[in-house]
């Protein structure tokens, strides 16, 4: 963002921050704590990374600034905040756009075609998820996926996701007007495959080597401290 790499440590740190946000987002839901205890671990302990590659995609969006993606993260209450946070580094660096390349420090890059497919994929997703609304209920949608997990009820879970894909539909539908029924049939289906863009990136970031170098480092200085 100013031009410093982000160390292994942070970038461990984030992402153990991102999982710990989306559990109190999930244990918020009433229609989740209702479920049984069980499968509240099964769809969390598969559907996180899911939504971890989501958020992602979303806060990595080329088009954005890198105040953007902050407020992003953070929201707009916390301005105050970021700058008092940031201020030493304001007024030494310019503040560039966070590209996913240089935060992701725990993983080697796969190879160029690879890595050129998940620039793809995150670019795909970001352009149909460009609101607040859509992207939380995507979050809901994806949160109570059952695909690949093994439930003790798996119809509660398929009520609950299928409930928020109603009110995706509704609330695309309900911005397009009466003459806009092929837009939003569009729209929605675009967003529906940014689903399948989200679990492509998770597999990407499954298939990718661990940098041994860097999380050796790390270990080596939590170690030392």
């Amino acid at each position: 963002m100013f031009g410093v790499t982000v160390s292994t440590s942070t970038a461990i740190q984030g992402y153990r921050l991102q999982i710990e946000r989306i559990t109190r987002v999930a244990n918020s839901l009433k229609c989740f704590t209702n479920l049984q205890k069980v499968d509240q671990v099964a769809v969390l302990k598969e559907n996180a990374d899911l939504l971890v590659s989501l958020h992602g995609a979303i806060f990595f969006d080329e088009k954005k600034k890198g105040m953007d993606q902050l407020l992003s993260s953070m929201g707009i209450d916390d301005m105050g905040i970021i700058k008092q946070m940031f201020k030493p580094l304001i007024q030494t660096y310019a503040m560039n756009h966070i590209d996913y390349k240089t935060f992701n420090s725990i993983q080697d890059p796969a190879n160029k075609v690879t890595e050129e497919r998940n620039i793809f994929l995150q670019g795909k997703v970001a352009d149909v998820i460009m609101d607040n609304i859509t992207t939380i209920l995507v979050t809901y949608i994806i949160l109570f996926s059952s695909d690949f997990c093994f439930l003790e009820d798996r119809k509660s879970v398929e009520r609950n996701q299928h409930f928020y894909l109603r009110i995706l539909e509704r609330f695309i539908y309900s911005g397009s007007g009466p003459s806009g029924h092929y837009r939003a049939c569009s729209r929605m289906a675009h967003t529906l495959q940014a689903v399948t863009c989200v679990r492509e990136m998770a597999d990407i970031k499954k298939s990718r080597a661990i940098n041994y170098n860097a999380t050796a480092q790390c270990c080596s200085t939590t170690t030392t401290r």
